[in-house]
């Protein structure tokens, strides 16, 4: 018998994504009917290709041969697509992106106008999100990562670095005086980006080789960075926050850096997606977009 496209293209995502319900919400199907058509492929083929179970299914010997064969003729078929959109003049289609809130907050969606104005085709889902989420699971196209990236079979770009830096509003400093060096710190109020109020070691980076250790203990502690600048701006203490989330609070005043010389190193921001040997042009468009966003927001 011939296996055609369809066939394939279903049983890659029953493979990939681990289940017939999992696949059946991926490809825009019912349940029944993947259950059903799965049921047909492995009546033709003469051969049971998955084990079910109450909640997943696992691929027999022969599933796991079919599903080799399968998510290489769907790259290719997605390559195919991909190229030939690329000869459009405009991306377009739906772009599901996950970030975490304040990079969206602070960082791409003071930018979006922008890029609606230039690619008005493309429909985005903008998921806010800081848990580490599976984009092949949860059909999602790219995903904005902040730090350093474990291994993966995952395309990462690097978008940008940045720095973290502390802050302090003018009015906490007039309050409690301006730090001079990093162990004057101990005697500051400090508002953390953590989940308790435990005391923490802070390591810090000057100028050149200079470091420096000082243990500080938080008065708050939150576990989102817009909280935490809103709790700066407040004059609530020193933070440490991305300086990528504070250009716009430094420029218009509501918050100054506290030991300018010293940051709590640099940390790396990617964009990663699925393997694709070429990108479609609406990915494309906009990795280019939050790239560009980042270096103005620094």
């Amino acid at each position: 018998m011939k296996l055609s496209n369809v066939d394939l293209r279903l049983f890659a995502a029953i493979a990939d994504y681990g289940g017939i319900t999992a696949a059946a919400r991926k490809l825009g199907l019912t349940k029944s009917l993947v259950s059903r058509e799965l049921a047909a492929l492995e009546d033709r083929l003469g051969a049971r290709l998955v084990q079910r179970t109450t909640r997943r299914v696992s691929l027999t010997d022969t599933g796991e041969l079919l599903a080799t064969y399968a998510r290489r003729v769907v790259e290719e078929m997605d390559n195919a697509e991909a190229a030939i959109e690329a000869t459009r003049d405009h991306p377009r289609g739906e772009l599901k992106v996950s970030a975490p809130f304040s990079i969206l907050r602070f960082v791409l969606v003071p930018q979006l106008a922008a890029f609606r104005a230039r690619y008005p085709d493309i429909r985005l889902s903008l998921d806010a999100s800081l848990r580490i989420i599976d984009l092949i699971e949860e059909g999602i196209d790219v995903a904005i990562r902040i730090g350093e990236l474990p291994p993966s079979s995952l395309v990462a770009r690097r978008l940008t670095t940045t720095s973290v830096i502390l802050v302090a509003a003018p009015s906490y400093l007039k309050r409690r005086g301006v730090p001079e060096a990093p162990g004057d710190l101990v005697a500051h109020e400090i508002v953390n980006l953590k989940r308790d109020t435990g005391p923490e070691v802070w390591g810090l980076q000057g100028a050149d080789t200079q470091r420096a250790r000082v243990t500080v203990t938080p008065s708050i502690a939150v576990h989102d960075p817009g909280l935490l600048l809103d709790l700066a701006r407040q004059g609530l203490g020193v933070a440490p926050l991305p300086e990528l989330y504070v250009g716009r609070a430094l420029a218009s005043g509501e918050v100054v850096r506290v030991l300018p010389g010293w940051t709590r190193g640099v940390t790396p921001i990617h964009a990663v997606y699925p393997s694709r040997r070429i990108l479609a042009p609406k990915l494309r468009a906009f990795v280019e977009f939050a790239a560009e966003a980042m270096r103005s927001a620094s």
